[in-house]
């Protein structure tokens, strides 16, 4: 029987060991996980100095989440979360610039280190989510002088009627900003002008009355309404709406004319005239001019404006509305 060298068993052994130990193939056990204050836990022999930070492989996707992955978080985790705040803040532009909302319109304007309100009545509300509201409010009892500024805005300042408020109207009007109280005294005019006469937002209209003769006109030289002057005004425009009945060509038809009496004994005088000479019978049409011989008209040289009727040839009866006579005032 052959005897074994026992000797020889341990050096395969050794060399077995050896092998095992120049591989390294066995898992290194860090033992950390994931914790505050950068992590816990560690490997069973603990650490011996530290990491290079150029040692770190380096994530080439670089992308910015919010979310932990299921397997788990990591420094990796932790640069994209870092990235996905950094791109929430460029992207709402407070890195680049401020929005001022100026009465509900945006405006954008470069970012500065601080915006100063000054002045009486400005006060400032949070409203909470990085938003704030600045009011300005007017101080002063008014009526003590010139305005240098309206809303911190100087120089020509245009204003809507609509956006200035009627503080106390004292029983006048229900209305509570200016347009609509113009709006009321508008209406209530139009009940009280009568005879053609009044005023349509800023426009000044002669009231005219009836005088000798009622419409229809049958008979040339008739007088149908007329108008007291009462102060100086200038005539501006004047039109009448005509209808006549029957024929009406170019040899047969009414001509309409605006005169005025003289105050001092003198003849009247022919202000303006049109004819229906080119209307069609039997349907309302509107005359109107501009022009007038005299349109100055002082209560030292004239009494009364009237309307008359002339014919020429044959026409039939003339029919004839209230004049609308505009003024300046």
């Amino acid at each position: 029987m052959p005897i074994l060298d026992r000797n020889f068993d341990y050096v395969v052994l050794d060399m077995i060991e050896s092998a095992a130990k120049a591989s390294q193939t066995k898992p290194l056990n860090l033992g950390g996980i994931s914790g505050s204050g950068g992590g816990i836990g560690g490997p069973p022999g603990g650490f011996i100095g530290r990491l290079n930070q150029t040692r770190v492989s380096y994530d080439i996707d670089e992308l910015a989440s919010s979310g932990i992955p299921i397997s788990g978080s990591s420094l990796l985790d932790n640069l994209n979360h870092i990235r996905y705040r950094l791109d929430a803040v460029e992207a709402s532009g407070v890195s680049g610039t401020i929005t001022v909302v100026d009465d509900d319109t945006p405006a954008t304007y470069t970012v500065t280190d601080t915006v100063h309100f000054s002045g009486a009545g400005v006060t400032v509300v949070d409203l909470g989510a990085g938003d704030v509201r600045v009011e300005i409010t007017a101080t002063g009892s008014g009526g003590g002088g010139a305005v240098d500024s309206v809303n911190g805005y100087t120089g020509t300042v245009v204003l809507s009627a609509s956006d200035i408020d009627i503080v106390d109207a004292s029983g006048y009007y229900t209305s509570t900003n200016v347009e609509d109280a113009l709006e009321e005294i508008y209406e209530y005019a139009a009940t009280i002008s009568g005879g053609g006469g009044g005023f349509l937002l800023g426009r000044n209209w002669l009231p005219f009355g009836g005088a000798s003769d009622t419409s229809p006109l049958s008979v040339t030289g008739a007088i149908p309404y007329a108008a007291t002057v009462d102060r100086n005004f200038t005539l501006k425009s004047w039109a009448n709406g005509v209808l006549v009945a029957g024929t009406n060509d170019g040899s047969n038809y009414w001509t309409i004319e605006l005169w005025l009496t003289s105050n001092t004994g003198g003849s009247a005088v022919s202000l303006a005239s049109f004819d229906t000479s080119a209307f069609s019978p039997n349907g309302w049409e509107r005359l109107s001019t501009t022009t007038f011989s005299t349109s100055a008209i002082t209560t030292t040289a004239a009494n009364v404006l009237y309307i008359r009727g002339l014919k020429t040839g044959s026409p039939g009866n003339l029919y004839i509305s209230g004049p609308s006579v505009e003024v300046d005032v």
